[in-house]
């Protein structure tokens, strides 16, 4: 029962909220986002890291 109460809020929400967040991605999509960028992420934060230690 609670299950259900649940997926009955969460559609309310999603319904409320779909004008705020117009360019969602399905969590498969972002699954896909989220392993095309880590590698170009990763060396951006190095890289941050590395300026931000010799300033000191």
């Amino acid at each position: 029962m609670l299950n259900i109460d649940f997926q009955i809020f969460e559609h309310s929400v999603q319904k409320q909220l779909v004008h705020l967040l117009p360019h969602t991605v399905s969590y498969n999509r972002l699954v896909e986002l989220m392993q095309a960028i880590t590698l170009p992420m990763s060396i951006f934060l190095k890289t941050c890291y590395q300026v931000l230690n010799h300033r000191n």
